[in-house]
């Protein structure tokens, strides 16, 4: 049996980070720790994809003050991975 490889292709235009003032250093960490920890996800297992969604609105990601932007990375890619694999 010939396994078929397949690929994602997942974008994400647009962040919305309400109420934090990360400066520029700050959200280049977000997008870092975004990226790895959802490609992480993404190739620890399967998904269920299989219908073409042109728009997500995820649910809040939960974040205090003292958090680093790398977590605060990896909580977003936690949100957005549960969003597109249900």
């Amino acid at each position: 049996m010939t396994r078929r490889s397949s690929s994602v292709d997942l974008r994400i235009d647009r962040l919305v980070l309400e109420g934090l003032d990360l400066g520029p250093e700050g959200q280049g960490l977000v997008r870092e720790a975004l990226e790895s920890a959802l490609s992480s996800r993404l190739a620890a297992g399967p998904t269920r994809f299989g219908v073409q969604h042109r728009r997500h609105n995820v649910a809040p990601v939960d974040w205090t003050p003292g958090d680093s932007p790398a977590e605060l990375g990896s909580r977003i890619a936690a949100v957005v991975h549960r969003e597109v694999s249900s």
